[in-house]
């Protein structure tokens, strides 16, 4: 552009010369926007899509404390599913399952890692309770067993049943303490029931900490089992 006398000194253009709404986002280069572009908190959650998935394999935090996926194990065909060795440094565990079939009307059993060495002694008490849709509930309970009862009478892969799925906390303390479980489920059984399940126990001939889980069916392998392992600090 040609200029009369002097020219005038280069004034870098101002957020106040453009007019709002002028730029368009064709006009946006590729990566422009970059992270260090958005203040913090400038996405609320109505700019995300909440019906998405989304890959997370980090740690959730805030002031209720931290959960870490620790691993997922696909027990399919194997004849138990073990957690040795990497529970942590957490207030608490627990393990999520879902998609639990066997090929046999058994029961679904859990025993406890110490120092590395799964415990398989009598000690083992455990009480449960299972709210049938035929309403035929009932009981399931010891006192001196060498293995936890989480649930009985697992479903039956033959018949076509929908794997039964479930949770198992576990916490931890720095004492000497009775190592114990807590949690409950959903049981699709043999017999096509639906039915609720809620468990708990300790094991009476321990007292040190635990260092692993193993889950396993009393009797056969899995046909199907899917488990994934938490920490909660």
């Amino acid at each position: 552009m040609g200029y009369i006398g002097k020219q005038p000194t280069p004034v870098p253009i101002t957020a106040s010369d453009i007019t709002d709404g002028v730029i368009s986002t064709a006009k946006l280069g590729a990566g422009a926007v970059t992270t260090a572009k958005i203040a913090d908190d400038a996405v609320g959650n109505t700019k995300l899509d909440l019906t998405a998935n989304y890959a997370f394999t980090g740690t959730i935090t805030g002031a209720g404390g931290s959960v870490t996926k620790i691993t997922t194990v696909n027990g399919a065909g194997a004849s138990e599913v073990d957690f040795d060795g990497n529970l942590g440094s957490f207030t608490y565990n627990f393990i999520v399952f879902t998609d639990l079939q066997t090929a046999s009307d058994v029961s679904f059993k859990m025993r406890f890692f110490h120092g590395g060495t799964i415990a398989t002694g009598s000690g083992h008490r455990y009480a449960g309770k299972m709210r049938s849709s035929s309403g035929n509930d009932s009981n399931q309970n010891s006192d001196n067993d060498t293995g936890f009862d989480i649930m009985n009478a697992i479903d039956d892969s033959s018949s076509g049943a929908v794997g039964s799925t479930g949770i198992i906390y576990i916490p931890h303390t720095t004492t000497s303490y009775m190592p114990s479980f807590f949690g409950q489920g959903f049981q699709q059984a043999h017999n096509g029931n639906k039915n609720a399940i809620y468990y708990a126990g300790h094991n009476t001939g321990k007292t040190s900490a635990i260092s692993g889980v193993r889950l396993y069916p009393s009797s056969g392998n899995f046909t199907n089992i899917k488990a994934t392992l938490y920490g909660v600090s």
